[in-house]
């Protein structure tokens, strides 16, 4: 399976169960889980981070909040 069919299919899946902020929710998953990598790689340095993301430090920083994700 492709990431784009996995895409597809989760979008599919929050469809079915009636979500009503699909992009949102779909946006977020998916930061969710690149940001992880992309922090784990870089041993956490979120400078490092940003500038492969091609973000703003500032950004990374309130979307790692926004997330809830731990450093």
């Amino acid at each position: 399976e492709t990431a784009l069919q996995g895409i597809v299919q989760f979008t599919r899946t929050l469809m079915e169960q009636g979500e009503e902020a699909v992009y949102r929710r779909l946006h977020s998953e998916i930061d969710r889980a690149v940001f992880r990598y992309v922090l784990d790689r870089v041993d956490g340095n979120q400078l490092q981070a940003a500038q492969v993301l091609g973000i703003a430090r500032s950004t990374l920083r309130s979307r790692i909040e926004d997330l809830g994700l731990s450093i």
